[in-house]
Order: C-alpha cells, then sequence, then structure tokens
C-alpha cells in the first residue's frame, strides 16, 4: 500500500481514479511476467545505444571533413600574402627539405624563413643559391608587406 502511495505522490495524480486503478496493478503484479519483459526492454536500450553510437559516428565523420588541410591552409596564406607560383613552390621545396610538417611554419615569420632558408641553401649546388636566396628576400618582402 505505501508503494502505491509514493507513487501516485511521485506522480501527483491521487483524483484520477483510473491512473489509481494503473497503479495499483502495477504494484500488485511487479514481479509477475504480466509487465515488460526484460529482454523487451534492454532491447530497447540496445536500439538507443545504437541509434546514438550512429549519430556520434556520423557527426564525427562530417566534423573530420570540415578541418582543412595543413596544405590548403598553406595554398590560402600564400595567396593571401601574393606570393606567386614559383614562391610556393620554393617554400614547399624548403619545408620538405628541413622535414617541417607543413610550409605554413616558414610565413609564420621573416626570420624562421630566413632561417630554414639559409640551411637550405647550404645544401643546394652553389651555382643555384644566389637565386634562391633574391627569391627568399622577395618572399619576406611579400609577409611583411601582407601583415
Amino acid at each position: 500500500m505505501t508503494e502505491s502511495f509514493v507513487l501516485t505522490t511521485l506522480l501527483q495524480i491521487d483524483d484520477n481514479p483510473y491512473v489509481m486503478e494503473t497503479v495499483n496493478h502495477l504494484v500488485e503484479h511487479w514481479h509477475s511476467d504480466r509487465l515488460l519483459a526484460p529482454a523487451l526492454i534492454s532491447g530497447g536500450v540496445g536500439c538507443l545505444l545504437l541509434s546514438l553510437a550512429c549519430l556520434k559516428s556520423w557527426k564525427l565523420h562530417r566534423s573530420r571533413h570540415e578541418r582543412e588541410h595543413p596544405m590548403a591552409v598553406f595554398w590560402r596564406m600564400a595567396g593571401f600574402a601574393g606570393l606567386s607560383w614559383v614562391h610556393r613552390i620554393l617554400l614547399i621545396r624548403i619545408a620538405r627539405h628541413q622535414r617541417l610538417p607543413s610550409p605554413v611554419t616558414l610565413l609564420v615569420s621573416c626570420h624562421t624563413l630566413h632561417y630554414f632558408a639559409d640551411r637550405y641553401v647550404e645544401a643546394i649546388a652553389p651555382r643555384r643559391r644566389s637565386r634562391v636566396m633574391s627569391r627568399v628576400a622577395d618572399i619576406q618582402r611579400h609577409i611583411s608587406e601582407a601583415a
């Protein structure tokens, strides 16, 4: 009897006779097979968990495509700085030679570019060094103008 009182108090439905009858029926048959089967409840919970996992997977897949690739960021930044294709290819070569994660690193500051360009120039043929350093100076000028 106290169980039905607790349920009716929780539901705040004292004056509805149909609800009181249903609550009394649930209390009387609490441990019988006439209530929802545990297999049915676990199946419903399983379907709910499966749908939540699918939703999470879909959101993760969609967000993975929203993030930009580092090279796409580099091409956009190089375009913003007004760099020509020759300058962009030179930056990519320097970054690959120095094993940088992305050529964007070279666009961070003129000093960073100059440091890595000096190390790159040491590894190339002497006849190309002056041409590469003049292009690096052009790139530094473009970067400082864009900033």
